[in-house]
């Protein structure tokens, strides 16, 4: 009866009121709240609406048998890559991590082998392992496919994908059944992250590169329907009222994004519409325009494109602050008051595409390189370190402070994506002296005090998985090969030292995709690059160049900190320019052509 939720959402703005008034009132008042009124197009029921128990009447978990998990698509593992450098240091952290990352497997149901996240986390997390699974693929496609099935096929019907996927398997013996966890079980929800849509489609292009075949349209289709799902639930149970906060979406505390122990919050009333579950949301429309357009579904990409659009609109009109450059979560009851508070969380939303360039750019330049606020001796703390929510020195996986290995895996595509070449080399190097320090991989660092020591606890300060796969992903952006599934490119990288006038150490690169075998060799002043043993190109030291998967040489980028004048061979010709930092040219008529200039800070 409309009438009597009319008179109810009266009731609810008073009480509204005094938990405004009355902060410890309001545990029990949300607790008797069960509807969010609108004042725009009617009441309308939101699932969740108390934070300590986002999900009644919905499953907190749910029990998959290995019996009922579906097929395993048959892959080809004639994928793999090798790395060698006289640069004895960094030869020795990165075996280490690779024999790391190898014992981080675990297999989870007979045929499914997936890649957890190590260092005492023995399951699969939404925010984590599809990605790892994404960068994966260049070693081992079977365990980067069974990260983005083992989400896939624990999707709730109401398209809910669970936070957490856990296996009864003990030791070496393979599970019998999966566990799909989406709320605390004391109440709350357990999204932990949307980092799945756009790696599971980077992993489709992995399989079609090395087995052409109806298998991998069978996975995009599967996939599409998963991402489908997913968009409805976002609607459904997310989507912001109507009014200024339109067209983004919604959480109820930080365990949505993963922000463990997070103090972002604090001192804010929820639910708030989020900058994550908007990007989400965009992320999501996005990696459905790549598979409808895979799946030759023309009408459903633009659709899709326009969804992705819309939100992008959105999220800019209610979640981005021209004066401050930066996004801010906002209060969905108040009205629309702002969690003050700079967090990190840009970079996520970078790493989804949901900024323009203009928002890039500014975030980068007044934040993100700022040294009294994210580019501190370790750079990248989760909360600004000039923030007063910012709290350092805590124990292990807390987002408040500390300088997350998971933000540095996220750091390499949010970076790429808006042309930030040069910035990625400089974490790269500092990810290599710390763990060069240490030794080790842990789940994170102080920020503070840049001494290789990790803020971690004893007993799991190794084998972080987002921290090895970091440093395996760091070295291949600055001294070796890296398929972009997004445009299909190659990448060839080999970039000059960020600090003094040391020589580049020799290096040599091989990545096998299929049939190809791709190796880059880095000596003396120059690098080279061959498909199957047949040259594709030389090049001075100290940028990117880009191939096609034929080997075809169409472009050059700027990755170093300082301007390199470079002679790129190819095919009988030469062209010679200079190359600045963060910028990008195409090779035309034996000439470089700017496509895109990036603004780039030289200090540190």
């Amino acid at each position: 009866n409309v009438d009597v939720v009319q008179n109810a959402c009266k009731l609810v703005k008073q009480l509204l009121s005094f938990v405004h008034t009355e902060p410890s009132g309001t545990m029990m008042l949300f607790g008797l709240l069960s509807v969010v009124c609108f004042t725009s197009g009617g009441p309308r029921l939101i699932r969740g609406t108390n934070p300590f128990d986002s999900c009644p009447n919905q499953s907190h978990t749910l029990l998959y048998p290995a019996a009922g998990f579906g097929k395993i698509y048959p892959t080809s593992n004639e994928v793999g890559v090798h790395f060698s450098t006289t640069d004895a240091t960094l030869q020795s952290i990165y075996d280490h991590a690779v024999e790391c990352e190898v014992s981080n497997v675990k297999e989870f149901l007979p045929g499914l082998a997936n890649v957890v996240e190590g260092a005492g986390y023995g399951n699969v997390w939404l925010e984590t392992q599809p990605m790892a699974g994404g960068m994966w693929a260049v070693r081992n496609i079977t365990q980067a496919l069974a990260n983005q099935l083992v989400f896939m096929r624990t999707q709730r019907s109401d398209g809910r994908l669970p936070g957490m996927v856990t296996t009864d398997a003990k030791g070496n013996q393979s599970g019998t059944a999966l566990t799909g966890e989406y709320c605390f079980p004391t109440g709350g929800s357990l999204l932990q992250g949307q980092y799945f849509s756009q790696p599971s489609v980077d992993v489709a292009w992995f399989m079609n590169v090395t087995r052409p075949d109806a298998e991998v349209m069978s996975y995009l289709s599967e996939l599409a329907g998963v991402l489908e799902r997913f968009n409805d639930w976002l609607s459904t149970d997310r989507s912001s009222p109507p009014g200024s906060l339109a067209g983004t979406f919604f959480l109820w505390n930080s365990a949505d994004w993963g922000g463990d122990n997070s103090d972002v919050y604090n001192g804010y009333q929820p639910p708030f519409a989020s900058m994550d579950m908007t990007a989400y949301a965009f992320s999501n429309a996005e990696a459905l325009v790549r598979v409808t357009t895979l799946l030759g579904n023309a009408s459903g990409a633009a659709h899709w494109r326009s969804v992705a659009e819309d939100t992008a609109a959105a999220f800019k009109r209610s979640l981005w602050s021209q004066d401050r450059s930066a996004s801010f979560d906002v209060e969905v009851v108040s009205g629309g008051k702002t969690v003050n508070v700079l967090t990190h969380n840009n970079l996520r939303c970078m790493w989804h595409g949901i900024f323009d360039q203009s928002m890039a750019e500014e975030f980068v330049a007044k934040h993100l390189r700022n040294p009294n606020e994210f580019w501190t001796p370790f750079p990248l703390p989760s909360i600004a370190v000039n923030d007063p929510h910012y709290a350092p020195g805590l124990p292990r996986n807390n987002w408040s402070g500390p300088a997350e290995g998971l933000t540095y895996q996220r750091a390499v595509r949010a970076l790429e994506n808006y042309g930030f070449h040069a910035e990625i080399t400089l974490l790269g190097a500092t990810l290599v002296g710390a763990v060069s320090g240490s030794g080790t991989f842990p789940q994170q660092w102080n920020p503070k005090e840049y001494n290789g020591t990790p803020a971690g606890a004893a007993g799991h300060g190794d084998c972080y998985g987002p921290a090895l796969l970091s440093l395996l992903e760091y070295t291949a952006y600055t001294h070796g090969i890296k398929p972009r599934p997004a445009d299909g490119r190659l990448l060839w990288s080999d970039a000059l030292p960020v600090v003094g006038t040391t020589a580049p150490h020799a290096t040599n690169y091989t990545q096998v995709l299929g049939a190809n075998t791709w190796t880059l060799v880095g000596s003396g002043s120059t690098f080279s690059g061959s498909r199957n043993g047949k040259l594709a190109f030389s090049c001075t030291r100290g940028v990117r160049v880009l191939t096609t998967l034929t080997g075809e040489v169409v472009g050059v980028v700027g990755i170093s900190v300082t301007p390199v004048p470079v002679t790129l061979k190819s095919k009988g010709q030469q062209i010679q320019g200079t190359v600045n930092p963060n910028s990008e040219y195409s090779v035309s008529e034996n000439r470089l052509v700017v496509t895109r200039v990036v603004p780039f800070k030289p200090s540190r």
